[in-house]
């Protein structure tokens, strides 16, 4: 019965992208510190601070999620929203080829990133019930599988390598927003429309504050 509603395939499409864009980030980080002019041991910091970040996401959002929905009935699907629009924000960031833009997109992202992983359990449990909660939810993540390959292996890759050119040393380096401006500004404008969409569905099928089961 899921799956024949529209909130079931718009969750199942908003996590695709927004898990594919963030493992975009993720996987692609250590190219990203060279395509902004950063050197070797830049890596490292960046890398903890995805990690903290991403921690930190699903922290606040586990936190922030049950006062917001039991305090003001705040329903968890407006939060899912509210992340794809800020994964929106750090996929543009990222696209201007700037130190500050990676700075920013790694802060955000991370912290995006992990508040997906936070909000969407119980926003399934909140949607479908809990009847088939686990079938649902296993649904709804297996089509992330193919995420990493269609953006990172595909889409990052393409746009990377065309502009790529052979150093003194002979390896492949890119440098400047040419290498990433495309790639993530379709993340961030897929990212946006769908939040749009999700923000849209949230407004018009509005519901009663939490239920008390």
């Amino acid at each position: 019965q899921a799956m024949q509603t529209k909130l079931y395939w718009l969750m199942v499409v908003s996590l695709f992208i927004v898990v594919g864009s963030g493992l975009m980030l993720i996987v692609n980080l250590g190219q990203l510190i060279y395509v902004v002019g950063l050197q070797k041991k830049h890596k490292v910091i960046y890398v903890t601070m995805l990690s903290l970040f991403n921690c930190g996401g699903r922290l606040l959002m586990g936190i922030s999620s049950d006062l917001l929905f039991n305090r003001y009935g705040l329903r968890r699907l407006v939060l899912f929203g509210c992340t794809l629009f800020f994964m929106s924000t750090a996929m543009l960031a990222i696209s201007s080829g700037t130190q500050a833009g990676l700075f920013i997109g790694t802060i955000i992202g991370g912290l995006s990133y992990g508040a997906v992983f936070t909000v969407v359990p119980p926003l399934v449990s909140d949607e479908f019930g809990i009847e088939h909660f686990s079938a649902i939810s296993t649904s709804m993540h297996m089509p992330i599988m193919g995420s990493i390959i269609l953006f990172s292996d595909k889409l990052f890759s393409h746009f990377y390598d065309s502009n790529s050119y052979r150093n003194e040393d002979g390896d492949l380096v890119c440098t400047g927003s040419v290498c990433v401006s495309v790639s993530f500004r379709i993340c961030a404008c897929l990212c946006c429309l769908l939040s749009g969409l999700i923000l849209v569905y949230a407004y018009l099928k509005v519901r009663p504050g939490p239920r008390l089961v």
